[in-house]
C-alpha cells in the first residue's frame, strides 16, 4: 500500500503535539516494508525531498505560509499545491491520503483542492482532526466536504464533531500511539526528575501541556 500524509505542521518548523505525532509517525512508517509512505511537510525554504529508508518526505513551500499571505497569493499557492499533490499521486501511485488538521492549518481552498483531486483520481481521503473545529467556516470544512472518514485523536474531539453535525458514519476515534522506547516504566524518570529539582521523593509533580496560537 502506498499512503499520502499531509501536514501543516512540521517538526522542523515549530513545536507542539502534531509535531509530536509527526515525527513519531515518521519514525514508525520507516520500517514498515510493506507500506511505502509519503509526507508532505510545509517549508519556508525552497521546496526540496528527503529520502528516509521506507519514507519519502516533499518539503513544500506551497505550504508554508507566512502570517502576512495575502489572498492572490493564497490562491497561487494552494494551486501550486494542488499541482505537487497530483505529481505525488502519479509518481507513488498513491492508494490512499491523509490530512492532518487540514480545517485549522491552511486556509478553505486548500482543502477544497485536496477534495476535488481525491475525487478525481478515486482516492480515498481522510481527515484527520487533532483539534476542535471553533468557526462556522472550520465546522463546514469539516461536515461538508467529501471525506471518506473523519478520524479523531480523542473521544471528545469525537463527540464534539458529531454535536456540531458531521456525519457519525464517517467519525472514528483513533487515539495517537506512544513511543514506547522513550516512554517506559523501566526508566525511574519521575525519580530523576526530582533529584534535579531538589524535591523529595514523596513530593508530587503536575505537568500541564498546552499551545499557545499567536
Amino acid at each position: 500500500m502506498n499512503v499520502l500524509f499531509i501536514s501543516p505542521n512540521s517538526p522542523l518548523e515549530s513545536i507542539g503535539g502534531v509535531e509530536r505525532y509527526i515525527s513519531n509517525l515518521i519514525n514508525f512508517c520507516k520500517k514498515q516494508a510493506d507500506i511505502k509512505t509519503s509526507v508532505v511537510l510545509p517549508t519556508y525554504k525552497a521546496s526540496y525531498v528527503q529520502e528516509l529508508e521506507n519514507v519519502t518526505i516533499y518539503f513544500d513551500s506551497s505550504i508554508g505560509l507566512p502570517k502576512t499571505i495575502s489572498g492572490k497569493e493564497i490562491s497561487e499557492k494552494a494551486h501550486e499545491f494542488s499541482k505537487n499533490i497530483e505529481e505525488i499521486i502519479t509518481n507513488q501511485k498513491i492508494d490512499i491520503i491523509c490530512a492532518e488538521n487540514f480545517h485549522v492549518g491552511l486556509p478553505p481552498a486548500y482543502s477544497l483542492l485536496l477534495n476535488m483531486i481525491a475525487a478525481v483520481h478515486k482516492i480515498p481521503l481522510v481527515l484527520r482532526l487533532h483539534s476542535f473545529a471553533t468557526t462556522d467556516l472550520q465546522v463546514e470544512l469539516v461536515n461538508q466536504l467529501l471525506w471518506n472518514k473523519i478520524s479523531c485523536v480523542s473521544k471528545s474531539v469525537t463527540g464534539d464533531c458529531f454535536q456540531k453535525g458531521a456525519d457519525i458514519n464517517l467519525l472514528s476515534t483513533d487515539y495517537l500511539g506512544v513511543d514506547t522506547v522513550e516512554f517506559n516504566n523501566k526508566k525511574n524518570t519521575g525519580l530523576n526528575l526530582k533529584k534535579s529539582l531538589d524535591l523529595l521523593p514523596e513530593n508530587k509533580i503536575i505537568l500541564t501541556a498546552s499551545r499557545e496560537e499567536i
